[in-house]
């Protein structure tokens, strides 16, 4: 099964963080950091964000069947104040040769 070209990849990836950024969101402890380098370990996310506020969870999204990087993942902090603190130190920084974006995370509704 294809997804497309890498170019077509690359296109998707760019306007998804380019547009879909969540905008104006209520802060929470949870903060989402996208256009991340595909190569970069959790544990790289975890130092790169430590710098800023003890990070109490960090995971890098990848996919099921590659094992690879869909580049983006989360970090949670122990208080929402850790998280603003660090949300607004990260994002557009450069980590790993890429400029992160980073905002709050938006809880989803668990069924």
């Amino acid at each position: 099964m294809t997804h497309g070209t890498s170019v077509e990849c690359e296109v998707r990836r760019f306007l998804f963080f380019t547009f879909l950024p969540y905008k104006n969101m209520e802060a929470t402890k949870k903060l989402f950091v996208g256009s991340l380098s595909w190569g970069l370990s959790w544990q790289d996310l975890k130092e790169a964000f430590n710098e800023h506020a003890e990070v109490v969870y960090a995971k890098i999204i990848t996919d099921r069947e590659t094992g690879r990087s869909k580049g983006f993942g989360f970090v949670e902090f122990a208080t929402v104040e850790d998280a603003t603190a660090a949300k607004e130190a990260m994002d557009g920084k450069e980590l790993d040769g890429r400029a992160i974006k980073v905002d709050f995370a938006e809880e989803k509704p668990r069924d």
